[in-house]
């Protein structure tokens, strides 16, 4: 099957990187199929449904390069060196797992790893969670895929380096139209929360400024 959409500019995210990726949160395997396709580099399917797993082992069962782990993401363990995709699923989904690796994994292996994400919803939740973690965001796009917007982001461990703020007014700027639609929703969901955190009136007020939302 031919990548379209927000699929295939994961792929474009994870081509300069050689190692072992792991493909979470797979559903049918539409991304590590591609990825078998193009090159030899060993590619671990997941998912938590067993028939899913069941049937890319079939699928794949001549393709050396092919593994596979049904099982919920959190209890992953992975080789150093790796492209760890996660896309799917909403953001709280992936703060929890980032929360197990973390207890899990040396620290020293999770710096070796560069995670490609793109949450459905609940973005500047995890982007919360990952910049108070020490972890950076390298590169960022947002992809129109169907009637939605999702970000696309590339994120490794770098404890020690500082501290990026949860809401880039300079990032934003540079995606223009596309980037008011996608915050327009966030916005939204921040006027109709009760109580807000620190940070989130600070991402409120940050957007307002941008975009002169009311």
């Amino acid at each position: 099957m031919r990548l379209k959409g927000r699929l295939k500019e994961i792929f474009k995210f994870i081509s300069p990187y050689r190692g072992t990726v792991y493909d979470l949160f797979c559903d049918h395997g539409y991304l590590g199929g591609a990825l078998l396709k193009s090159d030899a580099r060993k590619v671990i399917f997941n998912d938590k449904r067993d028939h899913l797993i069941d049937k890319l082992r079939v699928k794949y069962e001549n393709n050396e390069q092919a593994f596979f782990e049904a099982c919920e993401a959190e209890n992953i363990v992975f080789e150093k060196n790796s492209v760890v995709v996660m896309a799917g699923v909403g953001g709280l989904k992936m703060i929890s797992c980032f929360k197990r690796w973390l207890g899990t994994h040396d620290i020293e292996c999770i710096k070796t790893l560069q995670f490609i994400i793109s949450p459905h919803y609940y973005t500047f939740e995890l982007r919360h969670f990952l910049i108070t973690n020490g972890f950076k965001y390298n590169s960022e796009i947002l992809v129109e895929d169907g009637k939605h917007i999702y970000e696309v982001a590339n994120v490794e461990l770098n404890r020690g380096a500082e501290c990026s703020i949860v809401f880039e007014k300079t990032i934003w700027e540079e995606h223009g139209v596309k980037g008011e639609r996608f915050l327009s929703r966030t916005f939204k969901n921040l006027l109709n929360k009760s109580v807000l955190s620190s940070w989130e009136r600070e991402l409120l007020e940050g957007i307002k400024d941008l975009y002169s939302f009311e």
